[in-house]
Order: structure tokens, then C-alpha cells, then sequence
């Protein structure tokens, strides 16, 4: 087995009946809406030659007052890093829904790097490059990161596969942390994808 990386993602269990403990609302992928039963927040290594997860860690998601989910969720991968490290690996995938602050910078200190979907919405700032010209506070960002005007700033890399260009780029995601910004996909309808390697 080839173990590359972790990954972590929720999973939906449908459950119903007033004796249940910890019923409440949430999302079920495979209905694509918010739904009442249980969660399970689960962290799995890959095996990339045989497109294989392995199950590492499973914890029900119970909430408490006073911190959203996504703290929940950085507590779980927080408590399972150490077992992820020994493994050897250093990469933990997730998708859009995990790329908020509260997780990312959560994460940066136990040592692994985050490799995620980027938000539509991700406010990213390009990394002043001019020179300092010697009067006041040294200019640090030029201006928020448009992918439909900018994409002549990035370094381009090459052909993934025949639906992926690789860019690369050093930008800097307010307020997270630094990142990469390493692939674009094209789906059927046009409609682009993008993902990020944190580097924190």
C-alpha cells in the first residue's frame, strides 16, 4: 500500500426517534440539504494506486455552545495529527467547506499541510514584489486576486491531464496563512475548479 495522504469529511447517518441522543440537523451530500439525524466526522489515509480510503479516526459530531462545527471539526484532526504524522504523512485533503480560518490555522501548528478546494468566495491577496522605496511602512499585498483577470500573474506549470492546467503561485489568504494556488480544472459546463496546498 502506498499511503500519500489524509483526508478528513463528515458523514450523514440517518436516524430519527425522540430516545436518540444527540439528534440535530445536518448536511446530508447525498440529499444535497440539511437533514435530522446523526454525523460522524471521519479521518482516512489514502492509498492512491488502488483509489482506496482506510478509516484512522471516527468521532460523532456533538454540538457545544458557543463554537461552530468547523471548530469540532479542527478539534478532531488536532487529536488524530500525531497518529497521521507517525505515518509518515504530511498532507491532510479536505474539501471547500474546510478551507475557513477556524480550521486552517488550527491545523498549521501540528504540521501537517492542508490540500483543499478553494472557496469561491476565498479573499486571497497578491504579495507586494516592487521594491521599497524608502519612506513609511513597507507595502505588503498589491491588490485582491481576480482568477477571471489574473491569471497572467500566476507561473504557469503545465497539462496535469487533457481538463487540467497547473499554476502556481505564493499569494496570501486573509488571514490564514501563506498558500499555494496549484491546479484549475475545467468542468463539463466550463465552470472552473481550483485547490490550494497550504504552506504554513
Amino acid at each position: 500500500m502506498t499511503i500519500t495522504l489524509a483526508a478528513i469529511d463528515a458523514s450523514f447517518v440517518n436516524k430519527s426517534g425522540c430516545k436518540i441522543e444527540w439528534l440535530g440537523w445536518y448536511f446530508n451530500g447525498s440529499a444535497g440539504e440539511s437533514q435530522r439525524g446523526l454525523e460522524i466526522s471521519m479521518i482516512s489515509i489514502t492509498d492512491l494506486k488502488s483509489n482506496t480510503a482506510y478509516a484512522l479516526d471516527a468521532q460523532q459530531t456533538i454540538d457545544e455552545e458557543g463554537r461552530s462545527r468547523i471548530e469540532l471539526y479542527a478539534d478532531h484532526a488536532v487529536k488524530v495529527a500525531a497518529a497521521i504524522r507517525a505515518l509518515g504523512i504530511k498532507y491532510l485533503a479536505a474539501d471547500a467547506y474546510y478551507s475557513k480560518v477556524k480550521f486552517v490555522s488550527a491545523i498549521i501548528p501540528t504540521g501537517l499541510h492542508i490540500v483543499g478546494k478553494l472557496r469561491k468566495d476565498a479573499n486571497l491577496q497578491w504579495l507586494y514584489e516592487g521594491t521599497y522605496k524608502g519612506t513609511g511602512r513597507p507595502r505588503k499585498y498589491d491588490g485582491k486576486v481576480d482568477f477571471d483577470t489574473d491569471m497572467h500573474r500566476f507561473d504557469y506549470v503545465g497539462f496535469l491531464n487533457e481538463k487540467t492546467e497547473v499554476y502556481t503561485k505564493i499569494v496570501q489568504p486573509s488571514p490564514s496563512g501563506i498558500s499555494v494556488i496549484h491546479e484549475e480544472s475545467r468542468g463539463a459546463n466550463g465552470e472552473r475548479y481550483r485547490s490550494a496546498c497550504n504552506l504554513g
